[in-house]
This record gives C-alpha cells, sequence and structure tokens, in this order.
C-alpha cells in the first residue's frame, strides 16, 4: 500500500524542518499520537529511535520507529517493530517563493489480517483523511511560528507602561 498527500505551507523550509523535527511534540500536534517515548537519539540529533503509542483506527498498538533526519528538506520515518511487515513514512520539503511545499507519503507492507483491514482504510479514504490530517497539523503549527517570528500575532506586542 502506498499513499502521499500534499499542501503548500505559508512558512520557510527551516520552519517546516524543525516542526517536524520536534518528535517528542508529536502527540500535542497528531491526535492519534497518544504517547511518545524518545529511548536513543544520534549524537548529531539526525536519526532517533521513539516508541509511540498510536491508534490505529480504534486500536492502540505501540510501534518502535527510526526517525532519520536528511536537512533541510527530508525526513524518514521506518517502522522497526508494530503491526506492519514493514512501514516506511517520509516527509519531503520544498522550498516555494512564499513558503515550502510539503509532499508527505507512507508505503506499507501488510500480511493477513492487518493487510485486509489495511486496504479497508485504503479505500474507504480513512487512511488518506488521517494523513491529511497530519499535514493540516503540520501546516497549523508551522505557519503560526512563522507569524510569531514576523512579529505577525496580534496582541503580542510590547506596549509602554506609566
Amino acid at each position: 500500500m502506498e499513499l502521499t498527500v500534499s499542501t503548500f505551507i505559508e512558512a520557510p523550509v527551516e520552519v517546516v524542518f524543525n516542526v517536524l523535527r520536534d518528535v517528542e511534540g508529536y502527540p500535542s500536534m497528531f491526535a492519534y499520537v497518544k504517547e511518545l517515548h524518545v529511548v536513543w537519539c544520534s549524537e548529531d540529533g539526525n536519526e532517533l529511535v521513539a516508541d509511540i503509542l498510536e491508534d490505529m483506527f480504534g486500536f492502540l498498538k505501540w510501534v518502535r520507529s527510526k526517525f532519520i533526519f536528511k536537512p533541510p528538506s527530508r525526513i524518514e520515518v521506518r517502522q522497526l517493530s508494530g503491526p506492519f511487515k514493514s512501514a516506511i513514512g517520509w516527509f519531503e520539503l520544498e522550498p516555494q517563493d512564499n513558503g515550502t511545499l510539503l509532499r508527505h507519503g507512507a508505503t506499507i507492507h501488510a500480511t493477513g489480517l492487518t493487510r485486509i483491514f489495511g486496504m479497508l482504510m485504503l479505500e474507504s479514504g480513512e487512511a488518506e483523511a488521517r494523513m491529511r490530517s497530519e499535514v493540516a497539523a503540520i501546516k497549523k503549527r508551522s505557519e503560526g511560528l512563522a507569524k510569531a517570528r514576523s512579529g505577525g500575532l496580534k496582541g503580542c506586542r510590547r506596549t509602554k507602561r506609566n
């Protein structure tokens, strides 16, 4: 099974990359991530392994994943253990005039009941809806941070006090 979605984000590539690099922030960004614990991180921070409790369409499953960061434009997420025979997700960031084109994809190999259930989620549109909600969450957080950096948030200006 393979699926790819994309969206345009009004934020620089560096901001979007840093949002994706903040793996410990995933539970607050993605509704299906219930818990996340980093169990290993490379010295340079470009690889890490995390245990993630995910809501997989109504079933809670622990997944161990390896994140590989290739600054400034690619992140890979490889399932090390979990419900699938293999699973690789990825994010590609492409600079655009006024922001970033984000492409998000996943390739999943499953067997048995997991494959049947996965095909149902793919055919029903549930898998694509989840991926679209992921890119929407990344877009929201990235654009919020970009606005805050540029001073675009109202009500955050310093005022003189008498």
